[in-house]
């Protein structure tokens, strides 16, 4: 059953210029003061009022239109469900629209960070993810604590150790160090436990237990250019997949070019050192922990290079040479080359290491493949090296397009996205979104080909975070269509009652 106060109220009959109504909290129906409340008519400038003590709001000189409602307030959350959204009519003339908009309240999550011996963890990083991996972070207080106010959701709760916070003590030859840990207290993401967060509830007690796990050691070796050892350079280790303010550890390199890190634990982990001067020289190597040390690891500083890029436009009559603009997306961990395409038609800046081609293509075209060499690497990573063969990438101009309608669209986004992720991964001109027209008809063009998932959400943020991370629930409720080169597809679609 849909919350009895997420609704939007407009009494039979009674429109007209003025608008007046109230605000009230969701869950207990408690008028709510000091709100901001928007009346939007699409692609025009919205008529606004704060709500009062008693929740009550008016506005006066409203303009014939449709329209649709909501109210923001800190600490609420707006109600996007498809009957609060519903477009209304206002008519000169007629009595005032009486509305009733409902907000509701975030909650909260708390809990502490403790040692292995149930000590606080002051100090200590915390993170409360979403699936996508967008959230928030805090830092633990002196009794490791720690707060966070969240919208209704799924989250997920990890917490570090400052880097000066000493692990157990060593038993015999095995040490240890202190891992990312999530709740309930495991060290790998997948294995964490989802919170579930409910309008206006308080979840205490989230307590983060962290874990020692065993801890090895990588020992290697940095050079120069010419394989000569190259001292006192700096070498940096970090965890590949700990993307999110990673823990960034330091070793200097010995006069014989040695370093080493005695702190790491099982897993995939990034080496990087740079050495400056007139040219800027940079060395990568990936390492993989898996129940031992990592002896002999091999760093050797590289000078940048050009890779060469060319771009076509593929037509049913030719191929023909065109400008383009690409990037190089490095792997976790890696170096961010120094440009994009030249008036060289090269990406400069670059040094070895494993990269994703990411393009943007010129407005109606899509990329139908890119070649390194005879190889195709769209949507892929790949190695690349001083001396690179060309990269190629073919574009067309055959997209196809989605057109439909949507039954009370009011201000709701539509989002499309391929079964198919190659599609899109690589392509920052990638916009699977789109709003309706006064009547509720959309139009997405330049699609490439294959089979889509189609949706009408209620109203998004600027980031579109909620539908990345609601994604894998939402596609039992989409609506499949095939594009085909050239052609329109269409499709109707109803606004799905929350994400």
């Amino acid at each position: 059953m849909k919350l009895a106060a997420a609704f939007l109220v407009i009494c039979s009959g009674l429109f007209g210029q003025v608008i007046e109504g109230t605000v009230v909290d969701s869950v207990s129906g408690a008028p709510i003061s000091g709100a901001s409340v928007q009346i939007e008519n699409a692609g025009k400038t919205p008529y606004q009022a704060v709500s009062d003590a008693q929740g009550v709001f008016r506005i006066e000189g409203v303009a014939d239109g449709a329209y649709t409602a909501f109210a923001l307030k800190a600490g609420f959350q707006t109600v996007q469900d498809e009957a609060a959204r519903r477009p209304f009519r206002v008519v000169a003339g007629l009595d005032a629209v009486h509305l009733k908009l409902a907000l509701i309240p975030r909650g909260r999550i708390s809990g502490h960070v403790l040692d292995s011996d149930n000590h606080p963890a002051a100090g200590s990083d915390v993170w409360l993810l979403q699936g996508n991996g967008n959230g928030q972070s805090a830092t633990a207080d002196a009794t490791g604590g720690f707060s966070f106010e969240v919208a209704p959701g799924s989250y997920y709760l990890s917490a570090r150790p400052p880097s000066q916070f000493a692990p157990p003590a060593a038993v015999g030859d095995q040490h240890y160090a202190w891992s990312k840990t999530w709740l309930p207290g495991v060290t790998q993401a997948g294995e964490a436990q989802k919170i579930v967060a409910r309008p206006g509830v308080e979840l205490a007690g989230q307590d983060i237990k962290l874990r020692a796990v065993n801890a090895y050691t990588i020992r290697g070796r940095i050079s120069e250019t010419n394989g000569d050892p190259a001292p006192k350079l700096t070498v940096k280790v970090t965890r590949a997949d700990d993307l999110l303010q990673p823990l960034v550890r330091i070793a200097i390199s010995a006069k014989d070019g040695s370093f080493e890190f005695a702190d790491v634990y099982d897993g995939n982990w990034r080496l990087t050192s740079e050495q400056s001067g007139d040219v800027v020289l940079q060395a990568f190597a990936a390492v993989s922990i898996a129940g031992q040390d990592a002896e002999d690891v091999e760093l050797r500083l590289n000078p940048p290079f050009s890779v060469p890029v060319e771009f076509a436009l593929q037509t049913a009559d030719a191929t023909l040479k065109i400008p383009g603009r690409a990037f190089l997306g490095p792997e976790a961990g890696g170096f961010n080359p120094g440009g994009a395409i030249d008036k060289d038609g090269s990406i400069g800046g670059v040094y070895p290491g494993r990269y994703q081609v990411n393009f943007l293509p010129p407005a109606g075209y899509y990329a139908a493949s890119i070649t390194l060499g005879d190889r195709e690497i769209l949507g892929q990573t790949v190695e690349i090296n001083s001396g690179s063969v060309p990269i190629r990438i073919v574009y067309k101009a055959d997209g196809g397009t989605i057109r439909g309608t949507v039954e009370d669209c009011g201000n709701a986004t539509i989002a499309v996205t391929p079964e198919d992720p190659v599609i899109e991964r690589g392509n920052l001109g990638f916009a699977p979104f789109a709003r309706c027209a006064e009547d509720g008809h959309f139009e997405i063009h330049g699609l490439p080909p294959g089979r889509y998932y189609a949706f009408a959400l209620p109203q998004l943020d600027d980031d579109k975070s909620a539908f990345w991370s609601s994604l894998p629930s939402l596609i039992n409720k989409a609506v499949a269509v095939d594009v085909t080169a050239g052609q329109i597809a269409t499709v109707e679609l109803k606004v799905l009652a929350s994400l």
